[in-house]
């Protein structure tokens, strides 16, 4: 019997008619489901899964709340790094002003610029994120950042420097490509260059090609095929959504909610928001069940998405 009920709500969710007859991706239910979802977690949520559900409502724009929060994160932690980045990261996104914004960034690049900062790698990521090339305020830093022996600085840091460069910056993503592309590369850095490809999107059929076939022939063993899955999925062109290796892949994603593993479900729910329709918000209801709040904000947010029709 309950599983018949349950059957019921995800009909009822994913098939709702309104009023005037017109199908609905989801129901009105649902939606304020999701938005007080991603309310509760800007509140009880801790650091980046706060920071994550403020960025969503952001991105909703749904914005109400969300700087209060921060200047009160602000006054609490702003201190406290790497979290630090987090809280000016968000506010910088709230800021009413390009002038209130630019004093976020301002500190997120002197938290960059600072050799011995202790979250560098965090501000690299963040500025990237922000579209704010590090080449524009600490080009020798940059430089060594890309230069030196921390993977994760180096790949962050060369995203953010094709962002003021277009040239750079397609020769940068030819490197994420092939690094992805490297079986023999250690699964940490391909992970990362799988997110940051799917970021700077822009590849060309035949690009896109190799990365799709490097997805499906990847083993699940290597940590890395849900993110090369997601890459492919996210830069795929147009025509190539119809198809069979863009079949493929959407069914090789959707074999991770079969996963235990909160990390499997995080890369699920931000790839449906990214590239999912109405028939995955069934997929998704079922994530907002999820014991791990991330996991819930980011279903939330994956089926306002999916609804608002931009996913």
């Amino acid at each position: 019997m309950k599983r018949f009920r349950v059957l019921l709500f995800y009909l009822f969710m994913t098939h709702y008619v309104s009023p005037s007859g017109s199908a609905q991706p989801v129901s009105a239910a649902l939606q304020n489901q999701c938005l007080q979802e991603l309310r509760t977690v800007l509140q009880t949520g801790q650091e980046w899964v706060k920071v994550h559900a403020a960025e969503y409502l952001l991105w909703l724009g749904k914005p109400a709340g969300v700087r209060e929060v921060y200047l009160d994160e602000l006054r609490q932690y702003g201190t406290k790094p790497p979290y630090r980045i987090g809280i000016w990261r968000v506010l910088a996104q709230a800021a009413a002003n390009p002038a209130e914004k630019k004093q976020w960034t301002d500190r997120i690049a002197a938290a960059f610029a600072d050799f011995n900062g202790p979250d560098r790698i965090h501000a690299a990521e963040t500025l990237a994120k922000l579209g704010i090339s590090p080449m524009t305020f600490a080009a020798e830093a940059a430089r060594k950042a890309i230069a030196g022996e921390n993977r994760a600085l180096s790949l962050y840091t060369l995203w953010g420097t094709g962002l003021s460069d277009p040239e750079a910056g397609a020769g940068n993503r030819q490197t994420f490509l092939n690094l992805v592309l490297n079986k023999n590369e250690e699964t940490p850095p391909r992970r990362l260059g799988a997110f940051i490809l799917r970021k700077l999107g822009g590849l060309t059929p035949a690009e896109w090609q190799k990365l799709a076939e490097s997805a499906l022939s990847e083993p699940v063993s290597s940590g890395v095929q849900l993110n090369l899955v997601h890459a492919a999925l996210t830069t795929a062109p147009a025509d190539a959504v119809r198809s069979e290796p863009y079949r493929s892949l959407r069914a090789k994603l959707l074999e991770a909610r079969h996963s235990a593993a909160v990390g499997d479900q995080l890369e699920l729910a931000t790839a449906l928001a990214e590239t999912g329709t109405a028939a995955d918000v069934p997929v998704l209801v079922r994530l907002l069940q999820h014991e791990n709040a991330d996991v819930r904000a980011g279903a939330a947010y994956a089926i306002l998405k999916i609804n608002s029709g931009k996913g």
